[in-house]
């Protein structure tokens, strides 16, 4: 995985970095071809339309940060909302996370993992009216995949197509796309990868119109030139202000639409945004909740991808204060090329006596849940409505409750020892690399505090975002924190950077077994050996203490209770089509 994606954060604390674009194994549990289209066919059957019970106009605010609408280049989370809208994927996000038809009413994948048709429903149509074909998936794909495009996507989601090598060589112009017909997709994999039909419903494998394929222009930030296929399209764009989008009629579901129009304000800092929804000029303001007074963090363990705000049948939400998990993991790196760090039992050691719970709760200020190993809430397992999170802490992860201070010093002690440090003599000052936003110096200073019990010393080389990145990826830290959000309902996403060809490496981790295991997972042949591969590989990174995980993030944001059918995904995405205020 090669890919960086900025994320502004809970409570407009700090930028973050991380990545991740694997998605969760296909729903069929064979490669036979019978098999497919029996649980295909379950997959994509149409529900019942059911009449709106409201529509709704909404003034929203969920950050400020705003940069392109291009699917192959957004980087942030309010920019892959609003594609949300403007663009619908092959297939599509449910509203508990789950995978749902999109464009594509159903794809099958051949017996040898090779092939993926999908086929696409009838008379599909761009907001201007005009005949979308399979010809745009294949355009829009190809100017992912053309290395003059600079997408941080393409290797992540189209590396393991075939022709993609050659295009980043020079000696290809296009990936293996094929179109039989107009509605019909054939797409030629180099390896079999449970992950490709789920990746499809990230906003960068888009389609784009065919006027703009070619060209690096700007067309989708003007109302006159944004053609799109989501439920709604651009009405409005003012640069640093606000950017409105109003209903699609051409959308393929339009009778099943209840939002008129959004308007995704662009300024003001949060304070102000906070005392605007407090005065009653937003439907929605990211931000602005009380940590301390949430539910029990645990239960969100167990709620699926996606948070829908309460039905009508269920009643109007009696706080306008919401919560929900997000698929990102605070960890610190540790650099192996660094040579007390090379030692396993160093590594072990500086883990080990973290309070994470102190961290959470004290640190980070009630904002984050501990975390004990790399995946976090919100990714499923092998069942149907399972946790990897949940069967990890079954089966694997060490549970909190075990975990005592005074026992982790004393082991933590005795494991340097054993490496020649005793009480830390003998290991250089630790220097940790952060950047100067939200929490990240508290609990750098933290780390600093509780390493000084084992007697190693630790300093803080505190730089600004611009140099952080390139610092962390040259190596030049022994300690750095990272955060990794997963795009896709896929433990892939997050564990494959661990592996010693995963250019995002930066903790220059490298294990024969674990890369193994991760291999293995990328071709299994069924689900349950998928999942039993990759807990298995998660554990040897917490046994091997590749990295530190410290903390999984949520999202709290302030919400009308009146408001209905608000979609909230893990990746930090929202989705609005069906948001209604009843009539």
């Amino acid at each position: 995985m090669k890919r960086r994606y900025l994320w502004t954060a809970v409570l407009g604390i700090s930028l973050f970095f991380f990545t991740g674009c694997s998605g969760r194994a296909p729903v069929s549990e064979e490669q036979e071809t019978e098999v497919q289209e029996k649980e295909t066919e379950e997959l994509f059957q149409e529900e019942e339309e059911d009449p709106l019970l409201g529509t709704a106009d909404l003034q929203v605010w969920l950050g400020s940060d705003f940069r392109t609408l291009d699917p192959a280049k957004t980087l942030y989370n309010t920019e892959k909302t609003v594609l949300r809208h403007l663009y619908e994927t092959l297939l599509v996000r449910g509203d508990e996370g789950e995978t749902e038809p999109g464009q594509a009413e159903s794809y099958e994948v051949s017996s040898d993992g090779l092939t993926v048709t999908f086929h696409l429903r009838d008379d599909l149509k761009w907001s201007d009216g005009s005949a979308l074909t399979s010809q745009n998936f294949i355009d829009a794909w190809n100017r992912l995949a053309n290395p003059q495009t600079a997408s941080p996507y393409a290797e992540d989601l189209l590396g393991n197509v075939s022709g993609f090598a050659q295009m980043q060589s020079g000696e290809g112009e296009s990936l293996a796309l094929s179109a039989p017909d107009e509605q019909t997709l054939v797409i030629e994999l180099v390896s079999p990868d449970f992950s490709f039909p789920e990746n499809c419903t990230l906003t960068a494998l888009s389609p784009i119109p065919e006027d703009e394929a070619e060209t690096g222009s700007e067309w989708m930030l003007s109302p006159e030139t944004a053609v799109g296929n989501g439920p709604m399209v651009l009405s409005e764009y003012v640069p640093g202000d606000h950017l409105t989008l109003v209903k699609n009629p051409y959308y393929w579901h339009e009778s099943q639409v209840s939002l008129t129009s959004i308007t995704f304000l662009l300024n003001g800092s949060e304070e102000e945004n906070l005392a605007r929804y407090e005065n009653g000029e937003l439907d929605l303001f990211k931000g602005g909740v009380n940590w301390t007074e949430a539910a029990d963090w645990r239960e969100y363990h167990k709620r699926p991808a996606a948070l829908a705000s309460p039905s009508e049948e269920e009643g109007m939400n009696d706080t306008d204060m919401v919560y929900a998990p997000l698929s990102a993991t605070y960890y610190f790196l540790l650099n192996l090329d660094k040579e007390p760090l090379k030692d396993q039992r160093v590594r072990q050691a500086l883990s080990m006596v973290l309070d994470r719970r102190y961290i959470a709760d004290v640190v980070m200020e009630g904002s984050v849940e501990p975390a004990w190993s790399f995946v976090g809430p919100g990714i499923s397992d092998a069942k149907e409505g399972s946790s990897f999170l949940e069967t990890g802490e079954e089966t694997y992860v060490p549970s909190e409750a075990a975990w005592n201070q005074e026992t982790a010093l004393a082991q933590a002690a005795d494991l340097l020892l054993q490496a020649g440090y005793p009480g830390g003599e003998g290991i250089p000052e630790v220097e940790i690399l952060t950047n100067d936003e939200g929490y990240h110096l508290d609990l750098a200073e933290y780390l600093i505090e509780t390493w000084s019990a084992l007697g190693i010393h630790a300093s803080i080389r505190e730089v600004n975002w611009s140099y952080f990145i390139p610092h962390r990826g040259a190596g030049a830290y022994w300690a750095s924190r990272a955060v990794w959000m997963m795009d896709t309902d896929d433990p892939l996403s997050l564990l494959w950077q661990f592996t010693s060809q995963s250019p995002d490496n930066d903790g220059r981790y490298a294990n024969e077994e674990f890369d193994r295991l991760m291999t293995e997972a990328k071709s299994a042949q069924d689900r349950e050996t998928y999942y039993q591969l990759l807990h298995e590989g998660e554990q040897l990174l917490l046994e091997d203490a590749a990295a530190v995980p410290v903390a999984f993030y949520r999202e709290g944001w302030r919400q009308h209770p009146g408001l209905m059918g608000v979609i909230h995904y893990s990746d930090g995405t929202w989705q609005f089509k069906a948001a209604y205020y009843p009539f």
